[in-house]
């Protein structure tokens, strides 16, 4: 989620809740439907997600995806992402291709990258993001804590052009579907 002027949190870190209940709801259920979501080690070190997949009411889908984290850091063993409520691994590396080939290798095809800035910046500047859920929040955040930072963009001719797939209102916020054009994919 991201707030109107592509913030992904107030200055102070704090970015509990861009969103409404409407979008978190439709996310947990993506969430359901996915082999795996993957976070940065920086996500579990500053927001302790527990990266589940729940129900309106708290409780849990059937279907609970692996939860991946990727980064060198180390976690502390008390991180909610280590509870018995899905399967969890850490993959100490930064190289997103050897981290895609041993989720494949687990049997891992759809790939949930919900972030934070920094790890999901790497896959769209490496091209590995086939599809983008942007659950937009009217609420103005300013400062320096975008969504999205140091893709490789450096001019308008390296934009990353992406197809708008669809536009749905979730409450007060808007959920946009987009495709990259082929010439990035």
């Amino acid at each position: 989620a991201s707030s109107l002027d592509g913030r992904a949190a107030a200055n102070d870190g704090t970015s509990k809740w861009i969103s409404g209940p409407e979008s978190r709801a439709e996310s947990h259920l993506r969430r359901s439907r996915v082999d795996a979501i993957l976070v940065g080690t920086g996500t579990v070190l500053a927001d302790d997600p527990e990266l589940t997949a729940r129900q309106a009411d708290g409780s849990l889908y059937p279907h609970q995806p692996m939860r991946v984290v990727v980064g060198e850091r180390d976690l502390p063993a008390r991180a909610r992402i280590f509870n018995d409520q899905a399967p969890t691994i850490h993959l100490a590396t930064r190289n997103l291709h050897g981290v895609l080939a041993d989720l494949f290798a687990r049997g891992v095809r759809h790939v949930w990258v919900e972030g934070g800035p920094d790890i999901a910046s790497q896959f769209v500047r490496m091209n590995l993001v086939n599809q983008y859920l942007v659950y937009l929040a009217p609420k103005l955040l300013g400062g320096e804590r975008t969504a999205l930072r140091g893709i490789g963009v450096e001019s308008m001719t390296e934009a990353k052009d992406l197809a708008i797939e669809s536009v749905t209102p979730l409450g007060a916020d808007l959920l946009i579907v987009a495709n990259p054009q082929a010439s990035e994919a």
